[in-house]
């Protein structure tokens, strides 16, 4: 770091930060990305702009997101969580079906599926791919903590 070429990345300007996003955007197929200093940052930027205020985010009862960050989605999006099962780190299709269909019930309505790969409490965890285009086929926007990614990566090569 001490080494680093810098710039004022408000403006775009650092470019040791753009050469990141860009490198983090082209690996996961992505027209671009951000980056933030903390992990909780990123859950919380991605609560702010993809749930709707007054909703409720689906995640697992054991993820970062709903263990360790408690009230911060309030604070920050103004929504609630709804924590389901994630025993072995993954969240099951049926109970995030089951969490959109409670809205015609007086449920909250969800407005955003929360997912964690690799699974920290699930003893890293990773989520199959199949299983993510499975969650993501919900039709819920996803967002995927990601803190772990390349541990996913490199568990998912070695299979």
């Amino acid at each position: 770091m001490a080494d680093a070429e810098v710039g004022d990345d408000a403006y775009r300007e650092d470019p040791t930060v753009r050469a990141l996003e860009e490198a983090f955007a082209a690996r996961t197929g992505k027209l671009a990305a951000l980056f933030v200093p903390s992990g909780t940052m990123g859950n919380q930027l991605a609560l702010r702009v993809l749930a709707t205020p007054g909703s409720v985010v689906i995640a697992g009862r054991r993820s970062h997101v709903v263990a360790h960050e408690h009230g911060a989605a309030a604070l920050n999006a103004a929504v609630q969580l709804h924590p389901v099962d994630d025993e072995r780190g993954v969240v099951d299709v049926a109970d995030v079906r089951w969490a959109i269909d409670a809205a015609s019930h007086h449920w909250p309505t969800p407005s955003l599926l929360c997912l964690e790969n690799t699974a920290m409490a699930a003893s890293g965890a990773v989520i199959p791919v199949a299983t993510i285009g499975a969650l993501a086929a919900v039709g819920l926007p996803v967002h995927l903590d990601g803190a772990r990614l390349w541990n996913a990566e490199r568990t998912s090569a070695g299979r």
